[in-house]
């Protein structure tokens, strides 16, 4: 399921903004920063991705998990990430399992996934994916628990097309 970044409320944007103030004190966003969210069904009907820009153009834009009580900051680490799993918690389903996998190796390892497919493997996934990173892209098969951990069983590098810096994300599946 695709879907596309949206225009937050104006009362979302001030809720989420608040979030994200008291996550990173130091970090400071005010209206003429460009925000856009996009649902994150894993992690439930009221939790978003927010994008956050600010208006100078050297700016790359900053990336939060929006949950009801907290904001997350995605900053590379895995860390972050299963502080959302648990805190939201994660529901990882047949129709939201691809989608979080893009959002985990976007977040988590600066990948960008190709091509995917999952299957169910008793609490957990299996999945056999084509991502590209700073490397090349590469061939492999993941082992994802219902906690959203992941391990790796396989990886292949399929040729050197390396990138130098991540496109903006987009979600897939």
């Amino acid at each position: 399921m695709t879907q596309d970044w949206q225009n937050p409320s104006i009362a979302q944007s001030m809720d989420m903004l608040k979030k994200v103030h008291a996550a990173e004190p130091v970090t400071r966003y005010d209206s003429n920063c460009a925000l856009a969210i996009l649902p994150l069904p894993f992690y439930g009907a009221e939790a978003h991705l927010l994008r956050a820009q600010k208006p100078q153009a050297e700016s790359p834009p900053q990336y939060y998990v929006i949950l009801r009580s907290e904001a997350v900051p995605l900053d590379g680490s895995i860390a972050n990430i299963h502080a959302a799993n648990a805190a939201a918690p994660l529901h990882l389903a047949a129709d939201n399992v691809e989608f979080y996998l893009a959002f985990r190796l976007y977040f988590g390892s600066a990948s960008v996934l190709q091509r995917v497919r999952a299957e169910q493997t008793g609490d957990g996934w299996q999945a056999t994916l084509r991502a590209q990173d700073k490397t090349g892209t590469h061939e492999m098969t993941l082992l994802i628990s219902s906690r959203g951990e992941v391990s790796e069983s396989h990886k292949e590098l399929r040729s050197d097309d390396k990138i130098t810096s991540l496109p903006p994300f987009t979600p897939q599946g």
